[in-house]
């Protein structure tokens, strides 16, 4: 008589057929239960693993609920007081409003944009004329900066942009020497900003490593147990 008779469709699988070392006595559960595991840890590890390339992995700045110091700057000073703010940046919401009369109604700075609402008056030239942007909370890593848009009574010439790595400026000095009649009503400029990848120090990635280890040796001790 074959042995093989014997067996069942339901016994005859990959489990019980698994060659096992000498003298191991298990049983076909306790075999089973130590495969569950083995996938378990696996599944966990993997987990793990995303969990660590999402910590790890660059993350944009923004300066969304930064605070950036905005100042109108005037090189050579002719002797006008020229206002400056701290303003908490907020998405939408417009940051300053100045005093009316000044030549410049609103400055909005948003996610990627900087809106600033001139009202009637042109721009003398001069070395520098305009507005610095500095955020005051981090390295903002600024990566460009560009006119997006300009509308109104514009002045002959657009306005000259530079920035560093943590500032925006806006040159309106090479713009119109002295304003004409007209000049300056109703504009609108709209500015482009981007951002790079916010730096991670190096002792934090290596903390992130590190804890993720640690976690992979706690999740595997805990199954096994």
């Amino acid at each position: 008589m074959n042995p093989l008779d014997n067996l069942s469709p339901r016994t005859c699988n990959a489990a019980s057929f698994r060659q096992r070392p000498y003298g191991d006595n298990r049983g076909e559960e306790e075999i089973l239960n130590s495969i569950l595991k083995e996938k378990q840890i696996m599944k966990y590890l993997g987990l793990v693993a995303i969990v660590l390339v999402m910590l790890i992995s660059p993350v944009y700045a923004s300066i969304i609920g930064d605070t950036v110091h905005i100042e109108w700057v005037l090189i050579p000073d002719f002797g006008n007081v020229l206002p400056s703010t701290n303003a908490v940046v907020v998405d939408p919401g417009v940051e300053w409003i100045l005093p009316p009369g000044i030549g410049v109604d609103s400055i909005d700075i948003g996610n990627g944009f900087i809106t600033l609402q001139a009202g009637n008056s042109g721009w003398w030239s001069t070395t520098f004329n305009g507005f610095t942007f500095t955020d005051l909370t981090k390295d903002a890593n600024f990566t460009s900066f560009s006119l997006f848009s300009a509308t109104g009574e514009l002045p002959p010439n657009m306005p000259v942009l530079s920035f560093s790595s943590n500032m925006l400026s806006v040159n309106f000095g090479a713009s119109g020497s002295p304003p004409t009649p007209g000049e300056g009503e109703g504009q609108l400029y709209t500015f482009a900003y981007t951002t790079g990848a916010a730096a991670v120090p190096e002792p934090a990635t290596l903390l992130l490593v590190g804890a993720g280890l640690a976690g992979i040796g706690i999740v595997r001790k805990r199954i096994s147990a």
